[in-house]
């Protein structure tokens, strides 16, 4: 890969890192849209984009998620008896998801982050909601 797409790759690691530390919003929201655009940039097969851009999003929570887990485990904020509760379903959501995921074409999947995005954003707007 070219040094132009890896710096493009690393300010999309650092806006997405400091929008959440800053913001406390989830990284994914930048994450997964930056990286569609980045892959399609790189000329990556079109059929695959958003595949492959939740997929390298799951993978970058899970190292991020760890190195939070074990901050937080140090400093006692973690309830592990809930976590202990909802572990198995979460687990249960993330297989059903994968499987139903790697079985939607990638025009499907782009219509429903696009959807849930533009609740997301909604939802955090501030002010009455109807």
């Amino acid at each position: 890969m070219d040094p132009f797409s890896l710096g493009l790759f690393a300010v999309l690691g650092i806006a997405a890192g400091t929008l959440a530390g800053l913001l406390g919003i989830g990284g994914g929201m930048l994450i997964v849209p930056g990286l569609f655009y980045l892959f399609d940039l790189i000329q990556l097969p079109q059929d695959s984009l958003m595949h492959m851009a939740a997929g390298s999003s799951m993978c970058i929570m899970i190292c991020t998620a760890a190195s939070s887990t074990w901050a937080h485990h140090r400093q006692e904020h973690i309830q592990w008896s809930i976590f202990r509760s909802i572990i198995a379903g979460i687990a249960v959501g993330v297989v059903s998801g994968n499987l139903l995921a790697n079985r939607m074409p990638t025009q499907i999947l782009e219509l429903i982050f696009g959807i849930f995005f533009i609740g997301r954003f909604y939802q955090d707007i501030p002010g009455e909601k109807v």
